[in-house]
């Protein structure tokens, strides 16, 4: 999925082996990579760093890259509309 956008706003871009920059529009907001601690319960993880989001600098469990992608996209797309960049109905 290298460099897919999504949404028309956010893509993924791979960066190390296994990690992928979370972009919104040209400017990176975030990240997505896998646990490296084998207790973990889960693989991945997703750190996103916006305004006055409840995710900042705090690393988000996921089940797989797909899942964080998902969680990811979620969360923006919740941030765009309470920033009213963007409406509740559209989707």
């Amino acid at each position: 999925m290298s460099g897919e956008v999504h949404q028309g706003v956010v893509a993924f871009q791979p960066t190390t082996p296994g990690c992928e920059a979370v972009m919104l529009g040209r400017i990176e907001v975030g990240e997505i990579g896998p646990v490296r601690d084998p207790r973990s319960r889960f693989p991945f993880y997703f750190r996103i760093d916006l305004p006055h989001s409840r995710t900042n600098a705090r690393l988000n469990p996921a089940l797989s890259i797909e899942d964080a992608r998902e969680q990811v996209l979620a969360k923006i797309g919740s941030w765009l509309i309470l920033a009213g960049l963007r409406s509740g109905a559209s989707r």
